[in-house]
């Protein structure tokens, strides 16, 4: 697979989606019926309606680089992500590992870090976002599971310690 993070926003938005699948194969081996939604859809990306759960997954690779999770709140000037969404749980994969923090965790992770509103066009984007740039280590300690190591992650998602593609 190409290393998505290079210029082509095309490139970031089909390994979010194979994440996203990746996600929803490990919660149907005790989940069956959850699905995820196809297209644009802000408020959540994955349901589960045995436990009624909402699901935002979120690909942040290069925190490993910069030590943050960007949680972002609005994007070419519209309201966006963590603003918009409506789901009860997040997963964020950060290449290694699945952590699932609930919302009000995100919001605890958020007043602990002392972080402020960031404007910033990521390497994608077409447009500045603004987003708080959290420490891993608030998001970890307010999170309600880390999964690792993913023994069952796909070739073309495994990085090596610099970010890069291992393939």
């Amino acid at each position: 697979m190409k290393d998505y993070r290079k210029e082509r926003w095309e490139d970031s938005l089909a390994f979010g989606q194979m994440v996203e699948d990746y996600v929803l194969s490990r919660i149907r081996k005790t989940r069956p019926k959850a699905f995820r939604r196809e297209g644009n859809h802000p408020a959540w990306d994955i349901y589960v309606p045995e436990t009624k759960t909402k699901i935002e997954v979120k690909s942040d690779v290069r925190s490993n680089k910069t030590g943050n999770y960007v949680i972002e709140t609005s994007y070419g000037g519209r309201a966006s992500a963590f603003t918009t969404s409506t789901a009860d749980l997040w997963c964020f994969f950060n290449g290694y590992k699945l952590i699932w923090i609930t919302k009000a965790g995100i919001k605890k992770a958020i007043k602990e870090s002392g972080r402020t509103l960031k404007t910033f066009r990521g390497g994608t984007d077409h447009k500045s976002k603004t987003a708080y740039l959290i420490p891993e280590y608030y998001i970890e300690t307010h999170s309600t599971l880390i999964e690792e190591p993913l023994t069952d992650m796909p070739d073309n998602f495994k990085f090596g310690k610099d970010g890069r593609n291992e393939r």
